[in-house]
């Protein structure tokens, strides 16, 4: 273990237990402590089927655009 990691690393076995000590901002501060607690982070980058069907759409949709606008600009010209 580092230094670091033993002079700020603390973990609680019963964060219902240490949730009242840490209420108390006098008590937090001499605590020393960055604290973190449990939690589960939603995936970044995951998309729903139907965003992904909406996206391909969408640029399906500006590829004929683009496709048009082309063929409207060749025609024009001598």
């Amino acid at each position: 273990m580092t230094r670091m990691l033993r002079t700020f690393h603390g973990m609680s076995l019963d964060y219902t237990a240490l949730l009242p000590c840490l209420r108390d901002l006098l008590q937090l501060r001499t605590i020393g402590r960055i604290v973190q607690f449990p939690s589960v982070l939603p995936a970044v980058g995951e998309s729903a089927d139907d965003e992904i069907a909406l996206a391909g759409y969408e640029r399906r949709k500006q590829v004929k655009r683009l496709r048009e606008y082309a063929s409207i600009g060749s025609q024009s010209t001598p």
